[in-house]
């Protein structure tokens, strides 16, 4: 069952926005829980579903990506996980994953996943952690995802990287 923490990304957009980034956020990079096999730059899903699961494949220890796309749908109703610009943050808190996992999609076309604008989602970046340890792990996580794709958003600058290796690399140089 997803825990909703839709509260901590408010959060952690809320911190960003008013500069107030935690010391620990800079201790977790993204980019290094990243690789190219959890970079893919061409989702060809076309609904909420077939884009998570297409993520939720990217993840090394989730072993059932059917179950952890239905937890992931099971909080997208819980509230919008569109933070605007085209970026959209799935995430969950699920014992379907050991540890904190990270994958990132983009889309071409663009995804409907609720956005209030009516506008589409095509930069991607999925957050999956196991309950119990949310602030060690997720929290610290979740600033850097709002940083991220903030900077990502500006100016659409996640339409720009060409490879998985590209991307990871935008990722990083934003997180310095």
């Amino acid at each position: 069952m997803p825990t909703d923490f839709s509260e901590d990304f408010s959060e952690a957009v809320a911190d960003l926005k008013s500069g107030s980034e935690t010391a620990a956020s800079k201790d977790h990079p993204l980019a290094s829980l990243l690789t190219a096999g959890r970079v893919n730059l061409e989702l060809l899903g076309t609904d909420r579903a077939s884009v998570l699961r297409e993520l939720a494949t990217m993840l090394r220890s989730v072993s059932d990506p059917e179950r952890l796309v239905q937890a992931l749908l099971a909080r997208e109703e819980l509230s919008c996980t569109v933070i605007g610009h085209g970026c959209v943050v799935p995430h969950a808190m699920t014992e379907l994953v050991g540890t904190l996992e990270v994958a990132v999609g983009r889309s071409a076309l663009g995804v409907d996943f609720g956005a209030c604008d009516g506008g589409l989602g095509q930069m991607f970046m999925l957050v999956v952690a196991p309950p119990g340890r949310p602030g060690r792990q997720y929290k610290p996580a979740l600033h850097r995802v709002a940083a991220v794709m903030t900077a990502l958003a500006r100016e659409r600058r996640y339409l720009s990287p060409a490879t998985p290796a590209e991307m990871i690399r935008t990722i990083a140089a934003l997180e310095q």
